[in-house]
């Protein structure tokens, strides 16, 4: 059973940061509805008017909060959101509501010509104060309805790939696959849970950033170190609101290697 957040905690996932910070577009927010749903549905429909029968561009960067409402409200159609950008978009407007919701990165479990794969996917996780629990929120709405049936979270299947090799060949993560895949997806999950969601793709595009040797390293080349500190970290990931300040420790000490 989910525990409740402490206070302090459900605090931490009200707030802007770095990459939700809206800046100077934060009027944005002031069309949408105060209800989950509608504003799910209001966020579809400003999407679906910007971007008119285009398909996602192989395009590299990835934008925050303010540069996405810059794009949207300056009609710049060339730009295609990928799921992503979308989810951190509805991630900051639940923020300016002050309902706590975090960005999370698993995988939904679907089938292809009889076989099982596992196909990576953003969505959000709002915290529903009345039950004191986190419900699942899929900003696109695209191929599968994302329930906690179908979700199969990184932390579970990275601790699954230790035990079974022929799971291996079923993941695909952007441009990853297999154990690769869930290593980079279980360091985008963490990133999310700690309100740093696109932390990973500075790490990928930006030469003037520090990159953790875990995450520069092949998934094979980790030493055993590092194995156990991700497996440490996948079962506390399984809860991260039981573990939330240990999880904050080792991201601080040895994800992020800030050492002082």
């Amino acid at each position: 059973m989910m525990i409740e957040l402490k206070k302090s905690i459900k605090d931490v996932y009200k707030s802007f940061n770095y990459y939700t910070d809206p800046k100077e577009y934060k009027s944005f927010f002031d069309q949408f509805p105060n209800k989950d749903s509608d504003i799910v549905l209001k966020l579809q429909e400003i999407l679906n008017n910007f971007m008119i029968d285009k398909r996602p561009q192989n395009r590299k960067n990835t934008l925050n909060v303010s540069e996405i409402i810059c794009a949207i409200e300056n009609k710049k159609r060339e730009i295609v959101l990928k799921d992503q950008e979308i989810a951190l978009l509805l991630l900051a407007i639940f923020k300016h509501k002050k309902l706590p919701c975090r960005l999370r990165c698993n995988f939904v479990n679907y089938q292809r010509n009889g076989y099982n794969f596992f196909q990576g996917k953003w969505y959000c996780e709002l915290y529903n104060q009345s039950v004191t629990n986190w419900y699942l929120i899929d900003p696109t709405n695209k191929y599968i309805p994302i329930t906690k049936d179908i979700i199969k979270k990184s932390a579970e299947i990275y601790l699954t790939l230790m035990s079974d090799k022929a799971f291996d060949n079923k993941i695909y993560y952007k441009q990853w696959r297999g154990k690769l895949a869930v290593k980079q997806a279980l360091l985008d999950d963490l990133n999310g849970i700690m309100c740093n969601e696109l932390l990973q793709e500075d790490w990928i595009y930006k030469s003037n950033i520090k990159k953790p040797e875990i995450y520069i390293k092949d998934v094979n080349n980790l030493t055993v170190f590092e194995e156990s500190l991700l497996y440490k970290l996948a079962i506390m990931m399984i809860n991260p609101d039981g573990y939330f300040d240990l999880i904050r420790e080792i991201y601080e000490y040895h994800i992020l290697e800030r050492k002082e």
